[in-house]
């Protein structure tokens, strides 16, 4: 969770934590937020498996209130599928924003004593940005440049911060890196700044070589590899899962 004393400073508690109270809600939403979930989820030819809830996370001090909407690291909630579903049909977690938008979290269907359940995993309780979380930097020159293309080093380096999050190790800084880099024949190619963040890619199974056993750094990664690589990383982290629901 955030902060505990970054939050006692924004409550003015002067640091006195015994009186600083964190609440959390679980909740049924109000009738007007059930009817814009069924008008969305309709809109989007979804279908609702479990009814919607609320889930609200606040630290108090006196009259004094914050809303937690973001978190150091994932944070896991776990909803009861109900009797008579088809587990195998679900699909995710999903997010209604306040405008209506859809945004999908990583889900994890399990059966526990005879009975399915969805445990889903969020960093946040509203959208946060990539760079927010430090997953994606600008360019030296200060521009961000989100309509460009990335090469497959960048989007390892990216995958290999996004690991930190999702609490998958990576390796050793320095020779080790290099070697598990140094065993594509194109591994010099591999800029400096990249080399640590390829090499956990790569040793955490999520990111591998082409068929001629290249990386092929420089070149511009295509959706099909995205999708795979993020696959990856949501299936060894434990947030989807890696085989079908039986």
């Amino acid at each position: 969770m955030r902060d505990i004393q970054s939050l006692s400073a924004q409550l003015g508690s002067n640091g006195n934590l015994k009186d600083l109270k964190i609440v959390i809600k679980i909740a049924k939403p109000s009738d007007e937020t059930v009817k814009k979930v069924e008008d969305t989820i309709t809109a989007n030819g979804l279908a609702i498996v479990a009814a919607p809830l609320s889930f609200t996370i606040s630290a108090n001090y006196g009259n004094a209130s914050i809303d937690i909407n973001n978190f150091n690291s994932y944070v896991e909630r776990t909803i009861t599928i109900p009797e008579g579903i088809d587990p195998t049909q679900i699909t995710t977690g999903i997010v209604i924003e306040a405008d209506g938008s859809i945004r999908h979290i990583p889900t994890n269907i399990e059966k526990i004593d005879g009975q399915y359940i969805a445990r889903i995993n969020s960093l946040t309780n509203v959208v946060q940005t990539a760079y927010a979380y430090g997953l994606i930097n600008g360019f030296q020159d200060g521009t961000f440049g989100p309509e460009k293309s990335i090469t497959r080093e960048q989007a390892m380096v990216i995958i290999s911060k996004a690991m930190l999050l999702t609490d998958l190790p990576g390796v050793a800084h320095g020779s080790s890196a290099e070697s598990i880099v140094g065993a594509y024949k194109d591994g010099n190619q591999v800029a400096s700044w990249a080399v640590v963040g390829v090499a956990d890619a790569i040793s955490a199974g999520i990111v591998s070589g082409k068929v001629d056993n290249s990386l092929a750094p420089q070149a511009a990664i295509t959706r099909a590899e995205v999708a795979v690589i993020i696959e990856r990383l949501l299936q060894n982290s434990d947030l989807i899962n890696k085989e079908p629901v039986k």
